[in-house]
Order: C-alpha cells, then structure tokens, then sequence
C-alpha cells in the first residue's frame, strides 16, 4: 500500500508543466489509526497504538524538496483523534517549516503538550514499536507453527514433510 501511495506521488510531483518546472502540489492527508481499522473496518477489539512521526517527518522532507507548497490534514472524529495529536503537529510544524527536525519536534510535543507527565509518556512512546514488534514476531511465529502442524498433520491432507536425503 505504502509503495503504491508514494508512486502516485512520485508521478504526481515531477510531471512538468508548459514552463518546465514540476507541477506544483499540495497535500491533503487523511490520518487514521489502528483503532479506526480495528472498531469500524476489520470489526475487531484488540488492537495496539503505533505511532508513524519516523515516516510522517521523512515524507513532509520529501514533499517540500518536489515543491509541495501546502497541507490540509483531515482526522476523524473523536476518539479516533487521539492517536493522530502527535503526527499532526510534525505535519504542521514541518508543513510550515521543512528544516525542523522531526525527532526535536517530538521532544517538544512531549513536553509542551504533556508538561511534567511529558518524560514518562515520551519513554512509552519510545517503548511503543518495540512492543508493536515483539507482537507481531509473536503472531508470525504462532502462525508459522501453526502452519507447519497443520503440514505434519495426515487429517488435513497435506503432505509438505521435509525428507531427508
């Protein structure tokens, strides 16, 4: 999905116009949330936040180099927004001014948004797509054992066994 999004606009910021110069663009981005896919999509309870200010700062840089020269983000509604606040300042702030470096940018969320609570909330920040990897190295492996059982297992048919020599 990502690739296919950032070929649209590759294509989208480097057609030129009559004058020879890249057609200039602004963005309109559309923030979800895993609890927009887990409530109104995929229908299910149990998610886990993540966070995507590493991608969001590293696309804004891009954009301003093709010459993208405005943003309109749009969010959900309420409760969905609350998982969007962080992205949408680094969008902002680098919409505004690309030379910002989006990991200062960060630092000044935590700490002008949540004032003292901002060091601790930082760390769980941090702490975040660790979790996020131990649990879907956890499902992919589950899953893989899963898969193999069901190969070893003569009731499903499948005869997927190594053999040796």
């Amino acid at each position: 999905y990502e690739a296919r999004e950032m070929k649209i606009f590759d294509d989208w910021t480097t057609i030129p116009t009559d004058r020879g110069k890249n057609r200039r663009a602004a963005l309109w981005t559309h923030y979800l949330s895993p609890y927009w896919d887990a409530k109104l999509v995929e229908k299910y309870e149990d998610y886990f936040p993540y966070f995507f200010t590493d991608k969001i700062g590293k696309f804004f840089k891009k954009a301003a180099e093709r010459g993208v020269y405005g943003w309109f983000g749009q969010l959900p509604a309420q409760p969905l927004i609350a998982g969007n606040i962080l992205e949408c300042y680094i969008s902002a702030m680098l919409a505004f001014d690309s030379s910002y470096d989006p990991k200062v940018l960060v630092d000044e969320f935590f700490t002008r948004y949540y004032g003292k609570a901002g060091v601790p909330l930082k760390k769980f920040y941090e702490t975040v797509p660790i979790i996020r990897r131990i649990i879907l190295t956890r499902s992919i492996l589950q899953n893989s054992r899963t898969n193999i059982t069901l190969c070893r297992n003569p009731s499903t048919g499948a005869n997927l066994v190594p053999r040796n020599g």
